[in-house]
């Protein structure tokens, strides 16, 4: 019986151990490419906000390849949104040709964004194709909270 006691306790200090230190002071690269690293963020006093924003069916009516009507309210969110000093990335599905007309119709229609599906202020590192981003505006989110 005190044997096992005995065992308890080192198991018990084991793992305690394993947690505070972690399971290896070793750094995991699970990449099969080396990237460059990203820039450090700007300090977070000047980013309120990182808005992730999809093009069909969120900014405009979705009619994809082209281009549906716009939607003036989330227009206007967006631009509202701009002035405050946030960032807002275009986020879509679109590519090539579609792409470049969508790029265009928010410039005709003075609807500010800063980048078009990139990942430029990810704290992560350039390692993931997700957008970093502290919201994400899509017409086909489901809020699971």
């Amino acid at each position: 019986m005190n044997i096992l006691i005995i065992l308890s306790i080192i198991f018990f200090i084991f793992m305690v151990v394993l947690i505070i230190k972690g399971p290896s002071n070793k750094e995991v690269n699970y990449c099969r490419f080396e990237t460059t690293p990203s820039p450090p963020l700007p300090p977070k006093k000047h980013i309120q906000k990182i808005i992730a924003v999809d093009f069909d069916g969120t900014i405009v009516k979705s009619r994809f390849p082209e281009i549906g009507p716009l939607k003036e309210d989330i227009a206007n969110r967006i631009r509202e949104e701009k002035r405050k000093g946030n960032i807002i990335i275009l986020w879509t599905c679109r590519g090539g040709k579609e792409l470049t007309e969508a790029v265009s119709f928010l410039k005709e229609n003075n609807i500010p964004f800063d980048y078009v599906n990139e990942n430029p202020l990810n704290p992560y590192g350039d390692t993931t194709r997700k957008l970093f981003a502290d919201e994400y505006w899509d017409d086909k989110a489901v809020r699971v909270l």
